[in-house]
């Protein structure tokens, strides 16, 4: 399937790599929005369970930062950090983070998707 975008046909390959780009770099930024917000609201650092969890998302952002040139090894790594990130929760609190959480895979699956399409020859349609 291919979009046509000003007289330009973009590859559904581009738009799921497209996708998982944005959406890496909103997660990305929202995150540390939150983080600077609450620390600006608490002014103290947070709890020391609280950076356990910290790691699985430097593992997450260092698999978008992957994403823009290797689709495979930073979804993997994004959804080692996700996985992480709920190990993590249930091991330190004894809960589950919420599912809202997995929002931090979207980058993940899409660029799967696009590594999958390439790794197919790409579009088929005309």
């Amino acid at each position: 399937m291919n979009t046509k975008l000003q007289n330009q046909q973009v590859s559904t390959t581009q738009l799921l790599r497209w996708g998982a780009e944005v959406s890496g770099v909103i997660l990305f930024v929202g995150w540390l929005g939150f983080v600077c917000g609450e620390l600006v609201k608490t002014n103290e650092m947070p709890a020391k369970e609280a950076f356990y969890g910290a790691a699985a998302l430097v593992l997450i952002f260092a698999g978008y930062a992957l994403l823009w040139r290797h689709a495979l090894t930073g979804s993997v790594l994004v959804f080692l950090g996700t996985v992480g990130f709920f190990a993590i929760g249930w091991i330190t609190t004894g809960i589950l983070p919420g599912l809202d959480a997995l929002w931090f895979a979207i980058p993940g699956v899409l660029a799967l998707l696009a590594w999958n399409f390439d790794r197919r020859g790409g579009d088929t349609s005309p």
